[in-house]
């Protein structure tokens, strides 16, 4: 996909940035497609910054049916969510505190 766009030698999290800015409205691209199957490591979210962050973090919640109320969940994930208490699996909770500590170390909570 990337190669059609002229982009090449991009890291992952910045390939993950281009797809979000290049998608259609109303698609996206998760930064942790699979955050809900396994454990992410701290090296691999370590480099990501405040913005992957708070997506990586939250993408597991709007995979979960979370229903955002700040303007900014609702405008990357959209309104369609059905609950405030979403139920996380261990990896989705054990990804989602990761997620918050490294906004916390990095300054961005």
């Amino acid at each position: 996909m990337f190669a059609r766009l002229g982009i090449t030698a991009v890291s992952a999290a910045a390939a993950v940035v281009a797809a979000l800015v290049v998608l259609p409205t109303g698609a996206r691209a998760d930064v942790f497609p699979d955050s809900s199957d396994r454990f992410v490591a701290g090296d691999e979210a370590g480099g990501l910054g405040c913005g992957e962050l708070w997506y990586a973090r939250n993408e597991i919640f709007a995979r979960n049916g979370y229903r955002f109320e700040t303007d900014r969940g609702r405008a990357a994930f959209g309104d369609g969510g059905w609950t405030r208490n979403p139920h996380l699996n261990r990896f989705e909770r054990a990804n989602v505190d990761l997620f918050e500590r490294l906004e916390y170390r990095s300054g961005c909570r």
